[in-house]
């Protein structure tokens, strides 16, 4: 009886362990029908869709075993056609794998994942900044998510300040006009002119006016 116990057992494990096998080597050839598709791939949105489903496929089936490559894949696709559903897949992978390791040793491999962690969050801020700026109808998820992404880049609270003042909201505006001025560096050329406009809403907002075209009016009349 305990013969026929373990035998069974035996036969249960080989069962198991060779449809994993089986399932690995589905998603392998999975993958390289990606990579077949993708040297043929003529745009940059054929090219972009199949990086994303290779990166999908990657961390979907092998979790960190592969993690710098499907990196990679995502940060490619990103590259070439900045999506939603890209950033998104993006984010959720940063913060189950990257946002919390840390690469500080000195071997070779220890700076190449230190220097792709970073990436993955400059690649984050932009494309959420960049898909705000693209939705100027309600962009409010994206710059938020921008901020999140990275707290010191100023650019994402000017533009939802400016989007609170279009939509009456007066508060919220004034709120992220002064936490852009807390971020923005006042050394550089680009942020003059809106630190001087972030300013000038700011007064104007407290006065009483909350009219966005009405302020943008009076900033111009004052050139």
């Amino acid at each position: 009886m305990r013969k026929l116990l373990l035998f069974g057992i035996m036969v249960i494990s080989l069962t198991v362990a060779s449809g994993v096998f089986a399932d690995e080597t589905e998603q392998f050839d999975r993958l390289d029908v990606i990579n077949e598709k993708l040297q043929q791939a003529l745009s940059d949105q054929e090219k972009a869709d199949l990086l994303f489903e290779k990166a999908q496929l990657m961390f979907n089936a092998f979790g960190s075993v592969y993690l710098r490559t499907s990196t990679e894949a995502l940060l490619k696709a990103i590259q070439l056609s900045p999506q939603e559903r890209y950033e998104d897949f993006l984010s959720e992978v940063y913060d189950l794998y990257w946002k919390d390791q840390d690469f500080s040793g000195n071997d070779q491999v220890s700076i190449d994942l230190s220097a792709l962690k970073e990436r993955c969050e400059k690649t984050i801020c932009l494309s959420w900044y960049n898909l705000g700026l693209s939705n100027m109808d309600n962009p409010e998820r994206y710059f938020k998510n921008a901020i999140e992404a990275d707290p010191q880049f100023s650019p994402p609270y000017y533009w939802l300040a400016s989007y609170y003042c279009k939509t009456k909201k007066e508060n919220e505006s004034i709120e992220y006009f002064e936490r852009f001025l807390r971020v923005a560096d006042k050394d550089d050329p680009e942020e003059e002119g809106r630190i001087e406009t972030a300013k000038f809403f700011i007064e104007e907002l407290k006065a009483g006016d909350i009219d966005y075209n009405s302020i943008v009016g009076k900033a111009m009349s004052k050139e």
